[in-house]
């Protein structure tokens, strides 16, 4: 018995959906067994718990990248946490019609926009003024993360029943009032979890920090001094003609890959372990 055109049709999808998987895939697993087999033979304590050495010796670390990345991130969580949840809660609860909309637009525009715009920003705003320093590397990440923390309030308080909130309605609670402590309340976890990755979608960034933070080999004193970052000394060490920076280059590299993973890992486990209580 021949096979019909529609089973010959549903063949064809599905090879071509495996086709495109294996296309995506192999890239990928490329990309992370090469991280891995020349980043793990300097991923040690000595990484990231020892300053640059010399170009000559045979060991040194990136503690002065991890001490800036955690500045820097810092200083950007700081930023943007405050005003992308309180933009969230705005879109989600009060704003309706035309504002709405182009709110919601100005946020799309604002994620996609180029990293290295934010960086440019920054710098004429922080750097032209005050000189290169965390704080500058930190404010041009947070700029980055305001739209994704936006996106996620808005989204995790969307997701509340209309129930919940009728009842808070029911018992003559002020709309602020249940609105902050009941809708919030009840979202908590999946806005926790869009900090979360946000988090992780600034830490790796790259071009904003390449004019904002100088990337020296000191350990920053405080938020106005120059500083250094894990993805930036990746770039600068890979461009390097010496081995040695090589080799630290690809651990750092490894280091931040496994940062990331262990913060998305620990999203979903704490989005499960949420569900399940």
């Amino acid at each position: 018995m021949r096979p019909s055109l529609r089973s010959l049709t549903d063949k064809f999808y599905t090879a071509f959906a495996i086709f495109a998987f294996l296309i995506l895939i192999i890239p990928l697993l490329h990309i992370i067994l090469s991280i891995i087999i020349n980043g793990i033979k300097r991923l040690d304590l000595e990484l990231i718990t020892s300053p640059p050495k010399s170009l000559l010796g045979s060991g040194g670390g990136i503690l002065h990248a991890i001490v800036g990345t955690a500045m820097v991130v810092f200083i950007a969580m700081l930023i943007s946490l405050p005003l992308g949840f309180f933009v969230g809660l705005y879109l989600a609860e009060f704003a309706k019609g035309k504002f709405a909309h182009f709110l919601r637009t100005l946020i799309s525009v604002l994620a996609g926009i180029p990293s290295i715009i934010a960086g440019v920003f920054a710098y004429t705003v922080i750097v032209v003024v005050y000189g290169f320093s965390a704080l500058a590397g930190g404010f041009a990440l947070g700029i980055i993360a305001i739209p994704y923390v936006a996106r996620s309030t808005e989204e995790a308080l969307g997701s509340v029943p209309m129930e919940i909130k009728e009842a808070g309605f029911s018992l003559g609670i002020e709309r602020w009032k249940v609105v902050l402590f009941i809708d919030v309340g009840y979202a908590k976890s999946r806005i926790i979890a869009g900090f979360l990755l946000a988090l992780a979608r600034v830490i790796g960034e790259t071009a904003p920090l390449l004019i904002t933070i100088l990337g020296g080999i000191n350990i920053p004193s405080n938020i106005f001094s120059p500083a250094n970052a894990i993805p930036l000394v990746i770039y600068q060490y890979a461009l390097s003609p010496f081995r040695i920076w090589h080799n630290i280059a690809w651990s750092a590299a490894l280091l931040l890959m496994i940062i990331v993973l262990v913060i998305n890992l620990g999203v979903r486990y704490y989005l499960k372990i949420k569900a399940i209580y």
